[in-house]
């Protein structure tokens, strides 16, 4: 679906609905009015809602798009009614019908068995006499479902819950006829043992065909963090993010979490470089290209060789706090920057939520507010953490939705209310809209930062100038307090940024110094206005990603050293390919092609030769058998081939020529991409999460031979500047929550090395069920499952 803000300047181009060929029809039709046709006002528009004088333009297809006369699909109607009309008929009915559809796809889900089977091929012999399965059938399958369970599953799932009569029960049942079998310790880790296997050899089976497409460049980003778990014992996990070589998707993979008995930055390099060889089979300074982390680790990119680049999920949740006064600076244990006005501000708010997140008090709150009615049964979300990213702005926004109900209960006598509470008067309830407001501007980078399934690697400086431009604007989006109602949208009207009480007014200028102190380079305690600092690896992601190539974000100056980094990127790049065709078709004992096909250290040989379905490779296979049966020097000797040479002249003019073609590149995202919105694409809203494979095979379809484009588009997967980078580590924060919620109370004696295949393999659950449906072929596994 497709909608535009509100026109009310459209309200007189409404006309009939199309007449229905039915006595049934939706009620989404009394608020969704068709527009009258071929008026230049609305463009490509069709309907309008009136409800509420909403007036958003909706575009809304037909039954049958050759058929003018057809009706039209309510579906996309009903879903504008659910998001901007929560409380209506329509809406209503439809968030029932929603309901009752999932809860019939947990129920159909239970059948473990025989979804298994249909999709692995497994055969379940049907006794019509006895009513009963095949035993041995059944039994496999009843395993393979209950460790899928211990092992994928995202709830607390211990070893005993198998031998629980009562869950031995529930199966027996659902579906199984006999007595299910024992799932003892050992049955259990011997699976997980087995399918932490199959997940080394699917990961190393793609990071070689990466390897291989981006001819021995550097292509993948490391991720990783540190920390406690609730057992007191300290952990590295470790991720590695690449695009699919067919450009499939944006896969991000757990490669290990392992205990650390030391976290220094020389520690952990050294941990690093031996787990990724381990468990890629890859060399990391062949194979890295950038790297993610919180400040407190970039020293270990530095060790690495890697350009430091620090987590925007963590320095955007600073900004935000630094701007209340939660977060101040020192200099010999004194604060430079305190704001007792903030913390003051924010103490209150949260000692109210506090007092109201007892059931009594609640309950009196909510006695109290039938009398004013309109106002939501909610609490306020306290965060015990404190630490948690956007704390601050949900226990604001959250007291803020209750404000009406507040302010009656509070203005109550003491002997009407049930406990006397804190209280709020009215300058500290227009400070907390402001604050909400400022922090609501912080907390876009926060929540785009933790974005991975997309090609967002050239959006970093975007996601951060969003916040910059809006702190900066002329005026302030605060929430109207009096129209609050039980509406989880709220309503929010222009402030200017003068007219903001002195607090406010404070809160804001703190904001904007600490986003410049952490994205500008400015080291003073005063604003100065600098431009946004860019890294060597999101200079080259902005000019390979065709959606922010011709994007104004960079200065004159920033994007004149893009342009020279990706000349040299694409010298270097075109060196590193040909020299691995030549070593390719001259192997040498000290190639890397040769050692990867002579090497006795691996115990599992894949055959790397494999075309991709798509043939979005470019070059052949440089996997080379090589065999000798003298000593090294004599095989020296025997494969000796002429020196390779490169010209990196043509190479330079080969950019020019392709650089060129690539920035007049125009593209029609409207055809690309039909459920775009009509008129002008904004670059986060509209372009953001839009699958850029599709583009990007287009064009390499279209210029097969590299003839037009060099290698730019396959650098834009196979590069320093890869569009696919991660903003952020947030997928190692997960992986570190993901082990506590393993290593339960009841589950706190397992081990260290059964407790990182369990974190590894629930991590990648969505990578494993996209290998055994695209790539079954290599486990090898003849139900495309792990039994053991």
């Amino acid at each position: 679906m497709q909608e535009s803000e509100p026109h009310s300047e459209y309200t007189h181009l409404c006309g009939p609905n199309t007449p229905r060929k039915r006595a049934a029809t939706s009620e989404v039709w009394s608020s969704i009015k068709r527009l009258k046709p071929a008026h230049p006002a609305y463009e490509k528009s069709t309907h309008i809602c009136r409800e509420a004088n909403c007036n958003r333009l909706l575009k809304l297809s037909r039954s049958n798009s050759k058929d003018t006369t057809s009706s039209w699909v309510s579906t996309a109607a009903v879903n504008h009614m659910v998001k901007y009309h929560c409380t209506s008929g329509v809406a209503v009915e439809a968030t029932k019908r929603a309901t009752a559809a999932a809860a019939s796809k947990v129920d159909q889900q239970l059948d473990f068995t025989l979804s298994n089977s249909e999709k692995t091929g497994a055969k379940l012999v049907s006794l019509k006499k006895t009513g009963s399965f095949s035993v041995a059938d059944n039994a496999a399958s009843y395993i393979s479902a209950s460790i899928k369970f211990y092992c994928y599953s995202s709830t607390h799932v211990m070893k005993s819950t198998f031998s629980d009569p009562l869950f031995r029960g529930m199966f027996k049942a659902l579906v199984y006829p006999e007595e299910p079998p024992v799932l003892t310790d050992k049955s259990l880790k011997l699976w997980v043992d087995a399918e932490f296997e199959i997940m080394l050899i699917f990961v190393q089976y793609m990071l070689m065909q990466k390897h291989q497409q981006a001819h021995g460049n550097r292509f993948a980003q490391f991720i990783h963090d540190g920390g406690t778990l609730d057992n007191k014992m300290k952990f590295q996990a470790m991720a590695v993010q690449f695009v699919d070589p067919n450009f499939a998707c944006n896969h991000v993979v757990s490669i290990a979490f392992s205990a650390s008995l030391s976290n220094t930055n020389d520690a952990v390099a050294t941990k690093v470089k031996a787990l990724f060889k381990q468990r890629t089979g890859l060399d990391f300074e062949g194979a890295v290209s950038s790297m993610i982390q919180d400040r407190a680790a970039l020293g270990v990119a530095d060790l690495l060789d890697i350009e430091e680049e620090a987590c925007l999920m963590h320095d955007g949740d600073k900004v935000g706090k630094s701007a209340i006064g939660a977060l101040t600076r020192s200099n010999n244990k004194i604060v430079v920057n305190p704001f007792p006005e903030g913390t003051k501000l924010v103490k209150l708010i949260h000692s109210v939520a506090t007092f109201f997140n007892y059931e009594q008090r609640r309950e009196a709150l909510f006695v109290a507010c039938e009398k004013i009615g309109n106002v939501p049964h909610i609490r306020a979300k306290v965060d015990l953490n404190t630490t948690r990213v956007e704390s601050a702005h949900t226990l604001l926004e959250s007291v803020l939705r209750i404000n009406s109900g507040l302010r009656y209960f509070m203005s109550l006598p003491p002997n009407k209310q049930h406990e006397p509470c804190p209280k709020i008067d009215a300058g500290q309830w227009e400070e907390v809209g402001e604050f909400e407001a400022l922090l609501n501007c912080s907390r876009i980078m926060t929540h785009l930062a933790q974005t991975e399934t997309g090609f967002c690697g050239a959006f970093r400086n975007l996601i951060i100038s969003l916040t910059s431009n809006a702190l900066r604007a002329p005026t302030l989006k605060v929430i109207d307090q009096a129209a609050v109602g039980i509406s989880p949208v709220l309503p929010r009207v222009e402030v200017r940024m003068e007219d903001l009480s002195p607090v406010g007014k404070t809160c804001r200028m703190r904001a904007i110094l600490e986003l410049e102190r952490r994205f500008c380079g400015n080291t003073s305690e005063t604003i100065e206005n600098s431009p946004i600092e860019c890294s060597d690896r999101l200079l080259l992601s902005t000019l390979l990603d065709l959606r922010t190539v011709h994007s104004n974000h960079l200065t004159a100056a920033q994007r004149k050293t893009a342009k020279s980094l990706l000349q040299d990127e694409y010298v270097n790049f075109s060196e590193q390919c040909a020299r691995f065709l030549f070593e390719a078709q001259n192997p040498r004992p000290s190639s890397p092609a040769t050692i990867a096909a002579t090497s006795k250290s691996r115990k599992k040989k894949i055959d790397l030769s494999h075309q991709l379905a798509s043939g979005f490779i470019y070059g052949h296979s440089a996997w080379v058998e090589y065999n000798s049966t003298g000593s090294d020097d004599e095989a020296s000797s025997e494969l000796m081939a002429p020196d390779f040479t490169f010209d990196k002249k043509a190479a330079k003019n080969e950019f020019e020529r392709s650089f060129s073609n690539w920035v007049n590149l125009r593209i029609d995202w409207h055809e690309l991409f039909p459920t775009l919105q009509v008129g002008p694409l904004d670059l986060v809203d509209d372009l953001m999460m839009v699958d850029m494979g599709v583009v990007y095979r287009k064009f390499q379809t279209m210029d097969p031979d590299q003839k037009k484009y060099g290698f730019l588009p396959l650098m834009a997967s196979c590069s320093r500047g890869q569009i696919g980078a991660l903003p952020a580590e947030s997928y190692c924060e997960r992986m570190l929550s993901c082990a506590n919620n393993i290593l339960t109370k009841g589950n706190s004696l397992l081990g260290v090395e059964e407790l990182e295949k369990l974190v590894v393999l629930r991590m990648n659950r969505y990578f494993m069920e996209f290998m055994r449906l695209n790539y079954s072929h290599v486990s090898k596994q003849e139900f495309n499952e792990t039994r053991v």
